[in-house]
């Protein structure tokens, strides 16, 4: 069997990785959007949760259409272009993960669960399975991707050139991503009273703090 018939159906295996993961995320997201009757945190309200239901939805549809494209395209250099995508977009669906399970983790299921505090396990464990297949989906999406781009049996597998570019690129994107954060991190807080650096101020003010947040959550 030569290189081209070992690797062949690696793209189908990267093809259905992805579909599942990005599927599974675009279904999750749509169970922490509190307007919705199956939202699963109850009474609790945050904005950051709304935003990662959103962020997961459209990780969900982008990482539908890269699966679609990469099974459909027959060039190898678009292909190499769509698994770097690939292999990025599953670690994104894989670290997106790791939120929810800390927190399910550091409060034994307790923001997830109906009942008493004592039954929050059991409650809250279901909740968590899709999170878990999302984790598991996307390591297997990211080893059949890594196996197709760095193999030196596969026709895809990138050139130094091309190695240093798709490297040079996600770090590039993640610095921006990086700055973005952080900007609005710096720009969470709109207002405070006292104002920041405040002198002479009464003992007993009233410390008044304005948020950039949805007045919702």
């Amino acid at each position: 069997m030569n290189r081209q018939q070992h690797f062949s159906h690696f793209p189908h295996k990267v093809f259905r990785h992805l579909l599942a993961a990005s599927l599974l995320s675009f279904l999750t997201g749509w169970l922490y959007i509190p307007q919705l009757p199956w939202y699963l945190l109850g009474p609790l309200r945050e904005a950051e949760i709304v935003l990662w239901a959103y962020w997961s939805i459209g990780g969900g549809i982008a990482g539908g259409l890269v699966s679609l494209l990469i099974r459909r395209s027959q060039n190898n250099g678009l292909q190499k272009i769509w698994l770097v995508i690939s292999l990025l977009g599953t670690l994104l669906l894989l670290l997106a993960q790791l939120p929810p399970l800390f927190l399910w983790f550091m409060f034994r299921g307790a923001p997830i669960a109906d009942g008493p505090v004592a039954d929050a396990v059991i409650g809250g464990f279901l909740p968590m399975l899709p999170h878990l297949l999302i984790v598991g989906t996307s390591l297997l999406g990211i080893g059949s991707s890594f196996s197709l781009l760095a193999d030196h049996r596969s026709p895809l597998r990138l050139t130094g050139k091309q190695t240093s570019f798709a490297v040079g690129s996600i770090l590039f994107a993640a610095l921006v991503w990086y700055g973005v954060d952080n900007y609005q991190s710096a720009t969470l807080v709109t207002s405070t009273y006292p104002e920041n650096g405040a002198t002479n101020v009464p003992l007993h003010t009233t410390v008044r703090v304005s948020w950039n947040l949805d007045e919702n959550f």
